[in-house]
């Protein structure tokens, strides 16, 4: 083996055959060279991996059987079958919304409390939109429910994850964090959906007589909440553009259709999405 391969800086072979020591066929290496792998920088880091691995592993059981007297750590957990082939750039405690020391009676409870909002059953009548939404939720929860729910399987994923948070704190590689699905946006559209129907707003503005009987064009201003992509909800001024024809009889009533939320005439429109606006117009009575 050249001995080039350990050129002192931290690379993916390096580090694979520090992982892999006798196994990589360091034995077949003379006794400086096997002084020289184990000083390289790649065999120091991953001797601190492993370090951190077993420092994080000891207290997460620690923590986990404090929590849970029916937890029983076993060595044979680590070499079972998986019940899920779970991704480990998953976060499945967020997605059930729990604790990552949690027994498995919250792990299950947690479960449940999703399943009534989310399985299918509960999504009869529904738009299609809807359901496809609660679908798509209700399926990251069973997989999540698949993984922390079977003791093996958990320790396995959560040693996995371990190993990623001390590679990336020996060498500074941040692992790769994904969803199969962006339940953030699934999330936000089922709680836009589930906003109480809007308001019908409706605005009384008085006008002076003759331009009922001449006509008129209006640009009446009013401020209104709308969603800025950066800032949230903000309070943004909008223009109504008014017309009145000639000859028109009083009251003139004008509608907007779906609007925005308002924040005019008190609490009209807060926390709801606006159906309609109405402008009523009346002659003002000198």
């Amino acid at each position: 083996m050249a001995l080039a391969t350990f050129d002192g800086e931290f690379s993916f072979s390096q580090e694979t055959v520090a992982r892999l020591g006798d196994r990589a066929g360091t034995s077949k290496l003379t006794e400086e060279q096997q002084r020289q792998l184990k000083q390289s920088k790649a065999f120091q880091a991953q001797v601190r991996v492993d370090e951190l691995l077993k420092e994080y592993s000891e207290e997460r059981d620690k923590k986990r059987a404090a929590l849970d007297q029916a937890f029983t750590p076993d060595e044979v957990d680590f070499s079972a079958s998986k019940a899920f082939d779970y991704d480990r750039s998953v976060n499945y405690y967020e997605v059930l919304g729990i604790d990552e020391y949690e027994p498995l009676d919250e792990v299950n409870r947690a479960y449940k409390r999703l399943s009534l909002v989310y399985h299918p059953d509960k999504t009869k009548g529904m738009s299609s939109q809807q359901q496809q939404d609660y679908e798509t939720i209700f399926i990251s929860v069973k997989n999540a429910h698949l993984v922390l729910g079977d003791q093996a399987t958990r320790r396995q994923y959560d040693k996995d994850r371990d190993h990623d948070r001390a590679k990336e704190l020996v060498s500074g590689v941040k692992a790769q964090k994904s969803q199969h699905v962006d339940l953030t946006e699934v999330l936000k559209r089922i709680s836009e959906m589930q906003r109480p129907p809007g308001k019908n707003v409706e605005v009384t503005l008085q006008m002076e007589l003759e331009h009922f009987f001449y006509g008129v064009h209006k640009v009446i201003p009013r401020n209104r909440r709308v969603k800025d992509f950066y800032a949230g909800m903000v309070t943004q001024e909008h223009l109504y553009r008014l017309h009145v024809e000639r000859g028109a009889a009083e009251p003139v009533e004008i509608s907007f259709k779906v609007t925005g939320r308002s924040s005019w005439g008190g609490d009209h429109g807060h926390g709801f999405r606006s159906k309609e606006i109405t402008m009523l117009m009346l002659a003002l009575t000198l």
